[in-house]
């Protein structure tokens, strides 16, 4: 059972955030949200009921510690969010397996047109974002992409044909 719980040390106020048990009915299955902070916004992937095909799903949420708005983001099977650059940014997997970056603008939440500032990976494992970077693996964990927002260069490094060395990531994913 998990309840992100942020405090905000200036109020002194615990806000529970959303829980693996809602008030009525059983325990949501999923992957454990990895909640983080930046700039007083708190986002996170909350795991939702199964698609029709049996799929995981989740929504990436953004809460607002000030002003205490919550905004449902997105809702699919998704990767927890980073954020990366000036952004907030995910992945969104496909029924036909295909894979997508979705970004938003970290300071008010808009839409970004993600196809012109991000590139389409062929498979998305884990995400990893700083200011100057977007980081992700491929689902076989062969290989390691960084995307660098000054430049909209990336460069990948690939590890050894045989399998038995795989790209070594912190669980910050869903597939």
């Amino acid at each position: 059972r998990w309840v992100p719980l942020p405090f905000t040390v200036a109020a002194r106020v615990l806000i529970a955030l959303g829980s693996a048990q809602p008030r009525a009915g059983p325990l949501v299955a999923g992957v454990a949200p990895f909640p983080l902070v930046r700039g007083g916004m708190v986002a996170w992937s909350q795991s939702t009921d199964p698609g029709a095909d049996g799929s995981s799903r989740s929504r990436v949420i953004a809460f607002n510690l000030t002003t205490r708005a919550s905004n449902v983001l997105d809702s699919a099977t998704l990767s927890s969010p980073v954020f990366a650059g000036r952004y907030l940014v995910w992945a969104r997997y496909a029924q036909d397996k295909s894979f997508s970056l979705i970004a938003v603008s970290a300071d008010d939440l808009k839409p970004v047109d993600a196809a012109k500032l991000l590139p389409r990976p062929a498979s998305i494992q884990y995400l990893a974002g700083t200011s100057d970077y977007l980081a992700w693996t491929s689902t076989d964990l062969s290989d390691l992409s960084v995307f660098r927002f000054t430049t909209g260069t990336v460069v990948t490094f690939i590890t050894q044909a045989d399998l038995l060395h795989r790209v070594q990531f912190p669980a910050r994913g869903v597939c």
